[in-house]
């Protein structure tokens, strides 16, 4: 598995190590995790998990890009980006699907995949989490509101709750109208009284939050033009998920959107990059306007190599993709203020340079990764429990009728 992190001036990418890399001083470590020991507290929780193959689970920089915070092995570490050493390593009572720091970086929160979700210091490195809240499904992803008010958690069950933060008993409100599982959620960059939602059923969706009103609907034109691209990748997905060992998950009809992430673009609108799970391609949404007039439109589709394993926008506007081609891991794509349309390695500053040049020469680092999927548990899987009775049932009348 392949994740990332950015922000200003540094970029993190982690798979059984962690690849950081600061633009600013043209430096860049890769870190074993079995190294991450820096305190005695933590080097017991290191050493049991070096026994074992390391997979990460999630990552997420704060805001002033000075901390990481990386889940692997139901373990949580932190880390300090300026000397990459470990502070502290928790442990998580199951694993994790997304972590995020809150805006002001002092809480880490968790959400994990029993349907909990979990809040640690970052400022108190040693303080064993807390338990914020559950949901009776499966967490998806999670985010803290800029105003720091509210946690918004999202689940397999197509459910968005709203709730008080820190105090996550009182819930404020739910966003309700996706029909499959919520895979990622966030605010809306530039009116972050709106967060953005996509989902399993190939929409993505513009929410009034506080209420749990939905506002705008990204779903019609998008899952055409997914679906026109992909028609034989419906199939591709489908037969993924139908290999899944338990119950059947019953027939795909749109291909799902695994992850999006949004970039302000200035005070009125903002720019995201969308990821749908099967295509080798990602596309370009521009949002306009405040929550009681907002326009969203599809602006650019960027064709890729490969599908993607993960987008996201630097601090400074530049998207970057990773996908799994040798040379050609990573894309950075950069907006032409003339025609709007991101295109690669435009006018990138020698900072965006630097980061291109040191990932695409670390193919080392990626070869052994598995291609995006997306994930069959996410999909509900349909037990027909009944139908071996009706079956006996049957064979017991044939035979009544047969010895009359």
């Amino acid at each position: 598995m392949v994740v990332l992190a950015t922000s200003e001036n540094i970029f993190v990418v982690c798979t059984e190590h962690v690849l950081g890399v600061n633009s600013t001083k043209k430096e860049h470590s890769i870190i074993d995790y079995c190294a991450l020991v820096a305190t005695s507290s933590a080097k017991t929780t290191v050493e049991a998990n070096c026994s074992q193959t390391v997979t990460v689970d999630c990552v997420s920089l704060s805001l002033c890009g000075k901390w990481l915070v990386v889940c692997y092995n139901k373990s949580v570490s932190l880390l300090q980006t300026d000397r990459w050493c470990v502070v502290s390593v928790r442990e998580l009572a199951r694993v994790s699907n997304s972590v995020k720091f809150s805006p002001s970086g002092r809480h880490i929160v968790v959400a994990d995949r029993s349907g909990n979700a979990y809040m640690y210091s970052a400022e108190n490195p040693e303080q064993p989490g807390k338990l914020l809240l559950g949901h009776t499904s499966m967490l998806v992803d999670i985010l803290v509101t800029t105003d720091e008010k509210f946690i918004v958690t999202c689940d397999r069950d197509e459910k968005i709750r709203v709730s008080n933060f820190p105090n996550a008993y009182i819930i404020h409100s739910f966003c309700l109208g996706h029909e499959k599982f919520v895979s990622c959620i966030a605010e809306l960059p530039h009116d972050t009284s709106v967060l953005v939602s996509g989902s399993g059923d190939g929409t993505i969706r513009f929410w009034d939050f506080c209420s749990g009103a939905e506002i705008y609907f990204v779903g019609d034109d998008f899952s055409k033009e997914a679906v026109l691209l992909g028609d034989q990748q419906v199939e591709l997905v489908n037969s993924a998920i139908q290999s899944c060992e338990a119950g059947s998950c019953g027939e795909v009809e749109v291909l799902p959107v695994r992850c999006f992430n949004w970039f302000k673009k200035d005070a009125n609108s903002s720019v995201g990059c969308v990821c749908v799970g099967g295509l080798s391609c990602c596309f370009v949404f521009c949002a306009s306007g405040r929550k009681d007039i907002l326009s969203v439109r599809m602006i650019q589709k960027i064709s890729l190599q490969s599908e993607p394993w993960i987008a996201s926008f630097s601090g400074s506007g530049v998207l970057w993709v990773l996908q799994k081609v040798e040379g050609k891991t990573a894309c950075a794509f950069a907006q032409n203020t003339s025609t709007s349309n991101f295109e690669e390695n435009c006018g990138l500053d020698s900072e965006s340079e630097y980061i291109l040049s040191t990932i695409n020469s670390k193919w080392e680092f990626f070869s052994d990764q598995e291609s995006p999927k997306v994930l069959s548990i996410l999909y509900k899987r349909m037990f027909d429990d009944v139908q071996e009775y009706k079956d006996r049932k049957k064979a017991r009348l044939d035979s009544k009728i047969k010895n009359m």
